[in-house]
């Protein structure tokens, strides 16, 4: 899960949270079983990672549909009895990202993806069930109307 949070030049705040595929021999690629790891990227300190145990699968989820139920009954957060946090704006900063995409498109096959005049090349993988797509670079928007609008597109962290 990668998530991304930033304070813009006018205070609007920048937020997202997505399942992200990464390099299995980086730092949160090796990470396993029921530890967390979480990696911050930030002026003026740069990058630093925090790597440690974690609750499991079934605490965690708990703790999760907890927040929502409480956040979609306008109660805020459960966690350590904490104040809900004030209303703001947030744009989602992946949205407009240039950056390689992930997706699973179920019963299709290359030649539906064939290219086309002006249309990027695509990293594909034929399975039983149907074809796995990577992109290159491109804005969130542009994978969305060249592969499925409403399907699941992920991130992908080179």
């Amino acid at each position: 899960m990668a998530s991304a949070v930033s304070d813009t030049a006018g205070g609007e705040v920048e937020a997202a949270v997505v399942p992200t595929a990464v390099p299995i021999d980086s730092p949160l690629g090796r990470t396993s079983g029921v530890r967390n790891r979480i990696e911050v990227q930030a002026r003026p300190v740069g990058d630093v990672g925090f790597d440690g145990p974690g609750a499991g699968g079934e605490a965690t989820a708990s703790a999760v549909l907890g927040d929502l139920v409480a956040i979609a009954r306008g109660q805020g957060s459960t966690w350590a009895g904490r104040p809900p946090a004030e209303r703001a704006e947030a744009r989602d900063p992946l949205a407009a990202a240039e950056r390689g995409w992930f997706t699973f498109l179920v019963g299709r096959s290359r030649q539906d993806l064939l290219p086309e005049a002006g249309k990027p090349m695509f990293q594909t993988k034929s399975l039983p069930t149907g074809l796995a797509v990577r992109t290159p670079p491109m804005s969130l928007a542009a994978a969305r109307s060249l592969l499925t609008p409403d399907g699941a597109i992920y991130p992908v962290d080179d």
